[in-house]
C-alpha cells in the first residue's frame, strides 16, 4: 500500500469513492439535472480535479482517495471547475447548478490563508479499518507542516466514525452549519474541524 498523487487513468475508480464520501451533496449538487453523478465526478476528474486529488494504491487498485487545496490555490481551482461546468452542463444550465453549489457552499467558511483543507476522504468498503484513512490524512499533514499551515476537514455531524477518527488524529471541532436547501434533499449539518500544525505560523 502506498500514496500518490492521482492521475488521469484513476478517474473511475476514484468518481465512485469520491460519491460516496458526500453521496447526497453530490446528488442535489452536479446531479441537479438528473444526470448519474459518478460519471459527472469522472469527467470532472480527468479534466482538473485530478490535480489536487491523491490516491492509497494496493496491489494495483486504488482503494482510498482524498481532495486538498489551500487559500492560494482556491480562485484558481474554482475558475478551472467553472470552464468545466460550461463546457460540461452548457450556459443555459449554470444558474440553476450555481445555486444549488452555492447553497453548499454556505456550508463551509472559504479556505484561510493559513489553512490546508481537506475535502472528499473516502475508502473503499472492504479496505475499511486499515488505517488508510489516517495515513492520507497525516500525508497531508506532512505538506501543510513543510508550508507552516493548519490542517481543515469538514464532515457530516451524523459521520460518527469519522468524527471518531478525526478527533483521535488531534483534530478539533471548531463549528457547525446547517444545509438550508430543500429539506428532501437529507443533506445533514457539517461540522468543521482543524488540527494546528506545531510547525504553522501564528497570523
Amino acid at each position: 500500500m502506498y500514496i500518490r498523487n492521482a492521475v488521469v487513468s484513476d478517474a473511475k475508480a476514484c468518481a465512485a469513492l469520491i460519491y460516496s464520501s458526500a453521496a447526497p451533496k453530490f446528488d442535489y449538487g452536479i446531479g441537479a439535472f438528473g444526470d448519474n453523478p459518478i460519471e459527472i465526478i469522472e469527467d470532472a476528474f480527468e479534466h482538473y480535479a485530478v490535480h489536487f486529488h491523491k490516491v492509497v494504491e494496493s496491489e494495483g487498485q486504488v482503494i482510498g482517495v482524498a481532495a486538498f487545496h489551500t487559500h492560494k490555490a482556491t480562485r484558481k481551482v474554482a475558475l478551472k471547475a467553472l470552464c468545466w461546468a460550461i463546457s460540461y452542463y452548457g450556459i443555459l444550465k449554470l444558474p440553476k447548478l450555481i445555486s444549488r453549489l452555492a447553497t453548499l457552499t454556505k456550508m463551509q467558511n472559504p479556505t484561510a490563508n493559513d489553512t490546508l483543507y481537506i475535502t472528499n476522504i473516502a475508502v473503499s468498503p472492504k479496505s475499511r479499518g486499515q488505517g488508510i484513512a489516517s495515513a492520507l490524512i497525516k500525508a497531508f499533514e506532512e505538506e501543510a507542516k513543510a508550508q507552516g499551515l493548519q490542517v481543515a476537514l469538514d464532515v457530516a455531524v451524523d459521520n460518527t466514525n469519522a468524527i471518531t477518527l478525526y478527533e483521535h488524529l488531534g483534530f478539533v471541532y471548531q463549528w457547525q452549519k446547517s444545509f438550508t436547501g430543500n429539506p428532501l434533499a437529507n443533506i445533514a449539518d457539517s461540522c468543521r474541524y482543524v488540527k494546528v500544525s506545531t510547525h504553522s505560523h501564528s497570523r
